[in-house]
């Protein structure tokens, strides 16, 4: 493969566009945790035995549906754009 040559405002752009990308990742993430951490408190009704449903309980955040499956839904995508788009060679 050929070296591309980039000049140093096109490779300053690149870089602050993958800095604020990633930025904006790592503040959804938080915003993310923070809205779970609400669903997880929210009671939404008490089972036969009288204990307290919540959100999360309803929509199964505990037993790896969301988790993995969505992780690999969202992940799998990001990291192909990534391998498309920034690879400097």
């Amino acid at each position: 493969m050929t070296r591309k040559k980039l000049d140093k405002d096109t490779l300053k752009e690149k870089v602050d566009g993958g800095i604020l990308f990633s930025s904006g990742l790592i503040a959804g993430e938080g915003l993310i945790g923070i809205l779970l951490a609400v669903l997880a408190i929210i009671p939404v009704g008490l089972d036969s035995l009288g204990e307290t449903i919540t959100v999360a309980d309803k929509v199964a955040f505990g037993n790896n549906v969301l988790g993995q499956w969505g992780q690999y839904s969202i992940l799998r995508p990001i990291s192909f754009y990534f391998n498309q788009t920034f690879i400097l060679c």
